[in-house]
């Protein structure tokens, strides 16, 4: 637990930006982002899945944790719903465009 000194304490804002730097952009494993944040891998999957900066894990990190199955769903889930909404709001908008191009349309073949 030596290694684990900020274990219960709170994420910090630059820490969650710190994390999300190193797991994008730096691509670091994660036992390197938990010694970094001297936390535990398992905290930093969990804030991984909680903050949506993951989708899943690398093979090759091969850590096991609790209710990663239901991680995975809930973050599957809560990508399907903002994938509908997107998709719905998409929707409106080319409607409200179509709406909007042939009312124009319609008013230029008039004025002719």
């Amino acid at each position: 637990m030596d290694t684990c000194k900020r274990h219960g304490k709170k994420w910090t804002h630059n820490e969650v930006l710190a994390l999300q730097r190193e797991h994008e952009l730096l691509e670091l494993d994660l036992q390197t982002i938990a010694n970094k944040h001297k936390r535990s891998v398992k905290s930093i999957i969990h804030k991984l899945y909680a903050e949506g900066f993951t989708e899943s894990l690398l093979c090759e990190d091969k850590v096991e944790v609790e209710n990663l199955d239901e991680l995975n769903i809930n973050t599957l889930t809560d990508r399907v719903w903002n994938l509908e909404t997107s998709l719905t709001n998409i929707t409106s908008m080319v409607k409200e465009m179509f709406h909007q191009m042939t009312s124009k349309k319609e008013k230029s073949l008039i004025k002719s």
